[in-house]
């Protein structure tokens, strides 16, 4: 009895060691249930953070600070892409808000103050409307065809469209809680408002659900993003992330000559700048339309 206690009292101390932590939080990413790729990408920039503590010799994690970390992605960024650096700054926010709130260690540093850098040279990337609409009708889960549909019809955020509950669907409209608990009403087309009165009918509670594990929970956003992936993958061969539906929603719209407030407002977005980056690639449609309608020169 006296060595059952010993080890359940061994079971509840939290070591603070950086490459001991490191391994539990991939472990914990792995009994959550995450993509198997999400765990893989974390073990990968976990290792490297380890890997220059040790040269650093710094072993324990109250010791690091926000500076320790702001030299870090320094000298990260020096031989990795903006990307990539935000991925590797997630995911150590991650790490050190699991240490704090879930192990119960007094830290030093602030996760919250992990900043992610814009890239200011990198372009919203859309997806043809063609494709879109080929994977749509050779879609062969209804639940998946009609998350593309919400995602392409409206711009939501994968976080968005986890949380939409049926009663947030109002004819075709669609109540939004966005980010900062900021809330926004979207529009969907006549033909998928009747869809997702057909397809929620006899339920209450969230839309969008698991169907096999945790059935009837709200899906997950890592979820969400393999099963779109898979079906643009699966049927038009391509390699995509769902956020380029919402970059495609937004460009169509100004495509189509819609103004930029009205954008800003249907997307969610707090500030105007945000939106106004869609402007640098419909100029490459303005390019494209003005070679079309006005190809030839009036010089003799």
């Amino acid at each position: 009895m006296g060595d059952r206690i010993r080890q359940l009292e061994t079971s509840f101390v939290t070591t603070t060691t950086i490459d001991v932590l490191a391994a539990e939080f991939i472990q914990y990413n792995r009994d959550i249930e995450l993509s198997e790729s999400t765990v893989k990408t974390r073990e990968t920039h976990m290792k490297q953070f380890v890997a220059v503590c040790k040269e650093a010799c710094i072993t324990d994690v109250t010791i690091v600070n926000n500076l320790c970390i702001d030299r870090y992605f320094t000298q990260y960024r020096a031989t990795h892409t903006v990307s990539t650096t935000n991925t590797s700054k997630r995911i150590m926010r991650a790490f050190l808000i699991w240490a704090r709130d879930y192990k119960e260690i007094n830290l030093r540093a602030t996760p919250e103050l992990i900043r992610i850098t814009k890239d200011r040279n990198k372009l919203p990337q859309s997806i043809d409307k063609d494709i879109i609409r080929h994977v749509m009708n050779a879609c062969d889960d209804q639940q998946d065809r009609l998350i593309i549909a919400v995602f392409i019809e409206t711009g939501i955020r994968i976080s968005e469209l986890c949380a939409l509950r049926i009663e947030d669907i109002r004819g075709d409209e669609i109540s939004i809680q966005g980010k900062g608990l900021v809330d926004r009403t979207v529009q969907v087309t006549d033909r998928l408002a009747a869809a997702l009165r057909l397809y929620t009918h006899d339920r209450t509670g969230y839309v969008f659900i698991n169907k096999h594990q945790y059935a009837g929970d709200p899906m997950r956003k890592d979820t969400v993003w393999r099963h779109v992936k898979k079906q643009f993958k699966t049927i038009a061969g391509i390699d995509m992330h769902p956020h380029q539906l919402r970059h495609t929603f937004a460009i169509s719209l100004l495509e189509s000559g819609c103004d930029l407030v009205t954008i800003k407002e249907l997307m969610g977005h707090e500030d105007i700048n945000t939106t106004m980056q869609y402007l640098r690639v419909t100029n490459k449609f303005v390019k494209k339309e003005y070679k079309k309608h006005f190809g030839q020169s009036y010089l003799a």
